[in-house]
């Protein structure tokens, strides 16, 4: 039953003799300073910016489709992406179709052909220039996500006008190039283990990317040079160990 007092001639509720209003206020305010000492403040990215940084992506999938070559050019290369992709998807194994007795193939890496081939068992053929041009999308994404979060979202969307309409980057992702999926792979791993260095599990995730960037390009063998090095500093000897031998 609450006690009652009267305050100037009104009764009121009176608090226990024991509780003061200092103690009372003491652990809302320590909530409140725990609240605002765990939002980091790089990683606060406004609806507006949100806005800017999917608008400069649109941008660059726009112009990627408007640039892309419709069909095999006489480099040879998409030609050959496309061969071993229908090689993977038939159970074939990894081979050059177009020549005689059709040996196993050896000199790209089967990353890309074995994306081609994923997709196109359920599309079709038709949709291997949108798959290049959402990697390339989804890289980027992943580049302005990793700058949001380790300096500021100004510097993410000042990174994503800087690379949205680069040449180059426009010019693979409207090809059958594996370009674009050495991008995206490389974006995850380094993603992954900039943004959770002390995770296990993303660990494993970013390193599994490396790997695949490594098996869709041979650019990205260097990739596993840098992983390697940044674990030995670091002194994780298990797991660059662990990586050695997946690598």
């Amino acid at each position: 039953v609450p006690l009652l007092c009267l305050r100037n001639g009104q009764p009121e509720a009176a608090l226990p003799r024991s509780s003061s209003p200092s103690q009372e206020l003491a652990p809302r305010k320590s909530a409140e300073v725990g609240t605002a000492a765990t939002a980091p403040a790089a990683a606060r990215t406004t609806s507006l910016q949100w806005a800017a940084a999917g608008s400069l992506l649109i941008l660059h999938l726009a112009a990627v489709w408007a640039t892309r070559i419709p069909g095999l050019t006489t480099r040879n290369d998409d030609a050959a992406y496309v061969l071993l992709a229908r090689s993977l998807r038939s159970l074939s194994g990894y081979r050059d179709l177009y020549q005689p007795g059709a040996p196993p193939h050896v000199q790209y890496p089967p990353g890309y052909p074995a994306i081609l081939a994923a997709v196109s068992f359920f599309t079709g053929e038709r949709v291997h220039l949108l798959v290049g041009a959402l990697l390339s999308m989804l890289g980027l994404l992943l580049w302005f996500d990793i700058a949001r979060r380790l300096w500021s979202p100004a510097i993410g969307l000042a990174l994503l006008a800087a690379v949205v309409l680069n040449p180059s980057l426009v010019r693979y992702g409207g090809t059958i190039m594996a370009e674009p999926a050495l991008l995206f792979w490389s974006s995850v791993g380094i993603w992954a283990l900039a943004l959770h260095p002390e995770s296990r599990r993303w660990a494993v995730i970013g390193a599994a990317a490396v790997l695949l960037a490594a098996l869709t390009r041979s650019a990205g063998v260097t990739l596993i040079g840098a992983v390697g090095a940044e674990w030995l500093l670091q002194r994780r000897y298990r797991a660059l160990a662990a990586f050695s031998l997946a690598s």
